[in-house]
């Protein structure tokens, strides 16, 4: 999988809200995706030492939460005209299906691994995109409450809303942007998460990770599959913590592959097993031992 290097500052995008997703031939890929989830996970987690499934917490529709700040601005109107304040973003999303663990996945790359190209910084404000202002609640969930002993997450599954169709970018002209739906999604998504994940544990923009957090997404319009995983390095986001912070939330990614070709007569037409063995590899991604959770003093 080649790796997307994510710098501090690209963050200042607001992540996806995920709908139900259709296959081509009209059926509900929805359904679909949660029975295969189920099928999935069941075999593993009833054979010893494999992944440790046998102690996951699979769910359903559970939303993700994330509060951040990021920036400056200056305020315009209202009681505090010409104060300076910190920009909030949230981040609020429903992944089809999650499955979280009692221990962590393995790190990909050290904490601090120095990232061997230049990457560009975009400084974007939410305002300049177009969309309407809504209000927020600030929250920050991963799907489950503090308490609860499966606390890391393992891997998502999401469905593709269906305004992001792969046929209907094809019909706007839009086909550079298929694989940038795919990305887009994975990366607000997994931060989303595995930043929520790290607050879970103590830690925030002014008390940074002492240790990666990782998790794993597949990205699916229910015929179209890719795979990312993602590694959050820091949480030093906000102007003053951010100063002189080198590490880098790092995520990698796979181009889009079809699961199959096509559905005549409800046979399936040049099933690609590569996919399906993606699947499997990452459900056999062990979790590593367990860490103290809580912050190391």
């Amino acid at each position: 999988m080649c790796p997307l290097f994510i710098p501090l500052s690209v963050f200042p995008v607001l992540g996806p809200q995920l709908g139900t997703a259709r296959c081509s031939s009209g059926h509900c890929a929805g359904n679909v995706q949660t029975g295969r989830c189920h099928l999935m996970v069941q075999p593993w987690a009833g054979r010893s030492g494999s992944t440790g499934l046998v102690l996951a917490g699979p769910d359903c529709k559970r939303p993700v939460h994330f509060y951040w700040w990021r920036g400056e601005e200056i305020i315009a109107h209202g009681h505090r005209k010409g104060r300076v304040d910190a920009v909030r973003y949230q981040i609020n999303d429903t992944p089809h299906n999650q499955i979280r663990m009692s221990k962590q996945l393995p790190e990909f790359v050290p904490l601090d691994y120095s990232v061997p190209i230049e990457i560009p910084v975009m400084n974007c404000k939410p305002d300049k995109l177009p969309l309407f202002k809504r209000q927020y609640e600030n929250a920050i969930f991963i799907g489950s409450k503090t308490a609860d002993p499966y606390c890391y997450g393992h891997t998502q599954f999401h469905l593709l809303s269906e305004k992001l169709n792969r046929e209907r970018l094809l019909r706007q002209n839009c086909a550079d942007q298929i694989e940038a739906v795919y990305r887009a999604n994975a990366i607000a998504s997994l931060f989303a998460w595995t930043g929520a994940q790290a607050m879970y544990q103590g830690f925030w923009s002014e008390a940074d990770v002492t240790r990666p957090f990782v998790s794993q997404a597949v990205i699916t319009d229910g015929r179209y599959f890719s795979f990312f995983c993602y590694q959050l390095n820091t949480l030093a986001l906000t102007a003053q913590a951010d100063q002189n912070n080198s590490r880098k939330n790092i995520c990698w990614g796979t181009q889009s592959k079809p699961l199959y070709e096509t559905i005549e007569d409800n046979d399936v037409k040049g099933f690609n097993d590569d996919v399906l063995l993606q699947i499997v590899h990452f459900l056999l991604n062990r979790p590593q031992e367990d860490k103290s959770p809580l912050l190391e003093k």
